[in-house]
């Protein structure tokens, strides 16, 4: 007897699938595009952000994994029992984020002048795009308690629509911020 997957599991493993391959293809269309905008160096600004960003998720120590696990464990009404753990954990994120943004907002010209070798690119632009990327940073940090919050809810297609979203936002609106100051940029 094989047994089949419940409309929801159908559903959110559907949703993943094409969260994740919308995520995918907006990069693949996008970034190239804005590496022939800003040239290899500025582009490599953005690279240095997210390795960043990779360093930086370590600092989660497991708590948007318990997230879930308490959320999706929590059969109290209206969850209650998990909720003083999720508003705990949004406000350590939260905090995380405005330190470690501040931070990197703070050491960005340090960064610019002894981090990164420029050839091309004048550090006062290197520091405005590490100071802005900081920003960046430190909203995006806590994505994934949130991410964690709305798994735990099994809520997966409200998950993939929104992640898919945002990163239309983030990079469309990142193009046509591109677009717009292209002419204060170096030529590549």
């Amino acid at each position: 007897m094989v047994a089949t997957a419940s409309p929801m599991i159908r559903r959110n493993v559907l949703a993943n699938v094409i969260g994740g391959a919308s995520t995918i293809v907006l990069n693949l269309l996008i970034v190239p595009v804005q590496v022939r905008i800003l040239g290899a160096e500025a582009y490599g600004l953005i690279g240095l952000i997210a390795s960043l960003q990779v360093v930086f998720s370590v600092l989660d120590l497991g708590l948007a994994t318990t997230v879930v696990r308490e959320v999706a464990r929590d059969t109290s009404p209206d969850r209650r029992d998990s909720r003083v753990l999720a508003q705990t954990v949004g406000t350590a994120y939260w905090i995380t984020a405005f330190l470690l943004g501040g931070m990197l907002f703070a050491a960005a010209d340090w960064i610019a002048q002894n981090w990164l070798r420029l050839e091309q690119l004048a550090p006062a632009t290197a520091r405005l795009g590490i100071q802005t990327l900081a920003l960046s940073v430190a909203l995006r940090w806590p994505t994934a308690f949130y991410g964690g919050v709305i798994t735990g809810l099994e809520e997966l297609t409200a998950q993939n629509v929104l992640k898919t979203v945002t990163t239309m936002i983030r990079l469309l609106g990142g193009l046509a911020v591109l677009l717009i100051a292209r002419s204060a940029l170096p030529a590549p």
